[in-house]
């Protein structure tokens, strides 16, 4: 009896996984996703600059971003050259991969 139903139910769910019906284990495509970072808005003095590698650090109170500018970056009240040490800037942008610590400049404001 227990061969017969071995014999009945097992070709059964090797049907059913191989078309793709997962009995078990199933998760919706956007259940497991982390929710999305919000844009950082930034507002701080410039720490420490990079201009060959367009990046500077923003001290904001006790904590410090990476910022990276390109080409791409809104400048408003200044430009690229203008950025200096000890120089406050408002930074808005995207955070970089996993890190919370690391911006991509959308625009400036020096």
């Amino acid at each position: 009896m227990k061969k017969s139903i071995a014999k009945v139910f097992v070709p059964v769910l090797l049907i059913a996984g191989s078309t793709g019906m997962g009995l078990a284990g199933t998760t919706f495509a956007g259940a497991a996703s982390a929710p999305a970072k919000a844009a950082p808005k930034l507002t701080g003095v410039i720490a420490k600059i990079q201009a060959s590698k367009d990046v500077f650090w923003i001290k904001v109170g006790a904590k410090t971003y990476r910022v990276d500018y390109s080409t791409t970056t809104k400048f408003t009240k200044g430009t690229a050259a203008t950025l200096a040490k000890g120089k406050s800037v408002s930074v808005t942008g995207k955070y970089v991969g996993k890190s919370t610590a690391v911006v991509d400049a959308l625009s400036i404001v020096a």
